[in-house]
């Protein structure tokens, strides 16, 4: 009799119970079945099933009836193979072929004769004359024409490799195709003539199709100035010759540069627009939405950007593979979504989400054991929430750095940034070319420009120091967020780069003029390492930065490069073992030795004699004997220190009936012009004895004919003015300071106002022009210094100008009628003098120059 279900199961007929299923054997059995793996048909080896495509790829011996390996080919040439023999057309057969018609959907490139032919994605091609093999070798030729970089010398990290190869293929831009033909660089620069304007002409070619039916002033008026003075560095790259008379053509770049230059000048003008300004961003992933709200004007922009994607200088969203990369360029908005799908607090801000999330996907794993599932589905919703990004290709990105470091390379060396982690080489380069050409500023440099910069005898060692200096420049900005193990890390990149670069490279480096040696990699690599021993000293890590500038100080084949900088190494070293590591013994011996270092110069020798002082107490030879300064002290009513801002000290002076805030140096300023008889005083640390020095001398400092002195227009002094200023000048520096001994008042005059007339528009690194209102004043100055001593000043300038330029005191006053003349130095409550502070005070001093140290003394009110 048959049960009547009852309770919850009435209405169903009870079924009889299976044993359950057995999970825990068939995971097992899963992985017995991975480790037992498969036999090879080919050697009849038991292969893993993880290993065993890989295994079978490589497996190449023919064995067994199964399996019998005729020919292997790679994945294109399989592919090429599988199209068939390329389609044959005859102008003057009109007759069907023999042969069968076959239809065929491809994406591939079809290769014919070494050409290759884009076919439209899902485009019907009629393949006719099919061969059932063809030889891959013909195929796959190598392009013969092409040198490869050699590897003897690479940069580290890959974001600053050189370009990768490219091969060469005909593709359309706007209706605009490139040729497939062989690029030159006279081919480039007459596509660069047809799209700008003529030397001195209104009008240019047309050179958009998308703007064929637009006037042609129309055309160059929408054109940004950007654009313009990109093309004009990229001719005047290809156009100007070296020392030797060569030119940077194609016998100097790859192929691969060259189509590159192509590709630039065959973009829309909005693809060149759009490109330009996202190469002068941050290299970073940005978003298209944001970039269409950003640049609204142009029209079309998702087109522009695709086409800049085919022709390989932007990355898609595809190329985003990085969860910090994701994080980095997501917003809060974005962050918090993606945290509360993975169920994490979100109400946080943008920093402490994204660590919240990179600490999350990191600690979950998979039942394999892995970590990177996670962060790859993570990874997968921030695209989705970010939406379509893009960035400049890094080899693109390298290679425009490269151009418009050979067209001006005093305006892009990444010395520049050493002062300023913000300061960006490149919009600034761009930015002063526009100044130039409207007359905003006016530069002593020819222009144009009659040479470039030679020393770059290969393509390799150009991309080297390129890639030196964004090194640097990394560095540089991570040491100022505070980043300090990213800095280090990149410093370690330096300074392996620089030991694995061959001893005959830096032979050869060490062997050019010093004025040209810093635009070399082996400069900017020891400007990184002396970074890297910075930054352990801000880690306290202070054995490791003795190390490191033991490397740099003590190694012989790198003596000649970064003179400037030993002095500090020097210091900093002897300071670490003193002070730091208590190790007074080697760091008297370290003292001993760096006072005989013939590079340093009389302030570095002076600084560290001052700490041999202390160190040493008396045992070490004295090489530099000064005199103490005058000193002069006064009191002024100063503010409290305490009102909220970065200055220590506020200063009070009366103005009329009412008391006003003022500088120190104005406090002394005032009290010298009413107590010691002066009419006239400037805070000027120096630039009146400079723009003296660079008046009477102009024609011999900014010679035009000195070789490698200018190497662009836009610089504002020669190159050779830091480090070979008297040496390479020294017939006519004599010949000038022996007229300047003996010149009369009327002589100097017409000097002066000639230099003053032709010149005193121009901005130049040594003449102020504004301190003196007029050619006269000037004169009245000059006539007030003792002619020797003038001489004796300028000559200290002329002679040692890179050490020699600072270090000038604050104040410059003189009298015209009395004919007196003197400089003060001024500190403040707590300052010291420097030690190119006191050589210059003793100069003046020895030489007859009134020269004092004026300390002010606050009284608070």
């Amino acid at each position: 009799m048959d049960k009547k279900p009852t309770g919850k199961g009435r209405g169903r007929v009870e079924r009889e119970k299976e044993p359950p299923v057995a999970y825990k054997k068939s995971i097992l059995a899963a992985f017995a079945r991975q480790n037992s793996g498969r036999k090879c048909p080919v050697c009849d080896g038991q292969i893993a099933i993880a290993e065993y495509r890989s295994h079978l790829d490589e497996c190449r011996a023919p064995a067994g009836d199964d399996c019998q390996v005729i020919c292997s080919y790679t994945k294109e040439q399989a592919i090429l193979l599988r199209a068939g023999s390329p389609v044959v057309l005859d102008e003057n057969d009109s007759t069907e072929s023999p042969q069968p018609k076959r239809t065929r959907r491809s994406k591939r490139l079809v290769v014919v004769e070494e050409l290759e032919v884009k076919v439209e994605k899902e485009e019907e091609v009629q393949l006719s004359q099919v061969s059932p093999l063809i030889d891959p070798s013909e195929l796959f030729r190598e392009e013969e024409d092409e040198p490869q970089p050699s590897t003897s010398f690479s940069l580290q990290p890959p974001e600053v490799s050189t370009l990768r190869k490219r091969r060469s293929s005909p593709k359309t831009f706007d209706g605009a195709r490139v040729k497939d033909e062989v690029i030159t660089a006279q081919k480039l620069v007459e596509m660069i003539d047809r799209l700008t304007p003529k030397e001195g002409g209104k009008k240019g070619r047309k050179e958009d199709p998308a703007l064929a039916d637009e006037p042609e002033e129309a055309v160059l008026a929408n054109s940004p100035y950007f654009v313009t003075f990109a093309l004009r560095i990229m001719r005047r790259v290809l156009t100007t010759r070296r020392s030797d008379g060569r030119l940077y053509d194609e016998k100097f770049w790859l192929n691969s540069d060259l189509r590159m230059m192509s590709k630039f000048l065959h973009f829309s003008q909005s693809a060149r627009q759009l490109f330009l300004r996202l190469f002068l961003r941050k290299p970073q992933w940005l978003s298209v939405e944001k970039l269409k709200q950003r640049y609204s004007t142009l029209a079309n922009i998702d087109e522009i950007i695709d086409e800049l994607i085919k022709c390989g200088f932007l990355d898609s969203d595809t190329s985003l593979k990085s969860l910090e990369e994701a994080l980095e360029i997501s917003d809060s908005h974005v962050l918090r979504k993606v945290s509360k799908k993975y169920k994490l607090d979100y109400n946080k801000g943008k920093i402490e989400l994204s660590k919240a999330l990179t600490t999350f996907a990191s600690s979950q794993k998979s039942i394999f054991g892995t970590t990177g599932s996670v962060a790859l589905g993570m990874l997968k919703e921030l695209k989705v929430e970010i939406g379509k990004v893009v960035r400049v290709q890094k080899d693109v990105i390298l290679f425009f750095k490269v151009l418009m470091t050979l067209y001006a390379p005093t305006e892009t060396n990444s010395a520049l940034v050493v002062d300023s982690a913000r300061y960006h080489v490149y919009q600034e380069l761009l930015f002063t070319m526009l100044q130039v050409e409207n007359g905003s500023i006016l530069l002593p440099a020819p222009r144009p420009c009659p040479s470039i910069i030679s020393i770059y005898e290969t393509r390799e060692n150009l991309f080297n120091y390129v890639s030196a200096k964004e090194l640097e420049t990394r560095i540089l900005v991570a040491t100022a967020l505070g980043k300090v193990e990213e800095a280090f890390a990149m410093a370690c990149d330096a300074r392996q780069n620089l030991i694995s670069c061959s001893p005959q490279i830096k032979s050869d480096l060490s062997n050019l003029p010093i004025h040209t040696r810093k635009f070399t990699m082996a400069w900017v690599l020891m400007r990184c390492c002396g970074h890297g021993s910075s930054v352990l000293e801000k880690q306290k890590k202070y054995s490791m930065a003795v190390e490191w500038q033991r490397f740099l100080l003590l190694s012989d084949e790198l003596r000649s490069f970064c003179p400037d900088n030993r002095g500090v190494w020097w210091d900093r070293m002897t300071l670490n073992l003193d002070a730091h590591l208590k190790d007074r013994d080697e760091a008297g011996d370290m003292l001993k030795l760096a006072m005989d270092d013939p590079l340093l110069m009389d302030k570095e020798r002076l600084m560290l004699q001052d700490r041999a002082e202390r160190t040493l107490k008396g045992d070490y030879d004295k090489k530099i004997n000064i005199d103490s300064p005058r000193k002069v002290i006064i009191k002024a009513p100063t503010l409290t220190k305490n009102l909220g801002d970065a200055r220590v000290n506020r200063f009070m002076i009366r103005d009329g009936s009412s008391e006003v805030e003022c500088s120190v140096e104005e406090v002394v300023r005032r009290r010298y012009m009413q107590n010691e008889g002066f009419s006239t005083g400037v805070h000027d640390e120096g630039a009146s004895w400079h723009t003296v020095f660079g008046t009477i001398f102009y024609d011999v400092i900014f010679d035009w004919k000195l070789e490698d002195a200018w190497l662009s227009e836009l610089q504002s002094c020669p190159t050779d003015m830091n480090y070979s200023l008297y040496e390479r000048r020294e017939t006519a520096f004599k010949e000038r300071f022996e007229w300047l001994a003996v010149a009369e008042v009327e002589g100097l005059r017409e000097l002066i106002e000639e230099t003053w007339e032709t010149r005193s528009r121009e901005s130049n690194r040594e003449c102020a022009w504004t301190i003196f209102e007029t050619p006269q004043n000037l004169l009245d100055f000059i006539t007030c210094v003792p002619r020797d001593a003038l001489c004796a000043v300028l000559q200290r300038m002329a002679r040692n100008y890179r050490n020699c330029r600072s270090g000038f005191p604050d104040l410059t006053l003189w009298d015209a009628e009395k004919k007196i003349v003197a400089v003060v130095e001024v500190k403040g409550p707590g300052d010291k003098l420097s030690t190119k502070q006191r050589l210059w005070l003793d100069y003046f001093s020895r030489h007859g120059i009134r020269a004092e140290v004026c300390h002010v003394v606050g009284q608070f009110v």
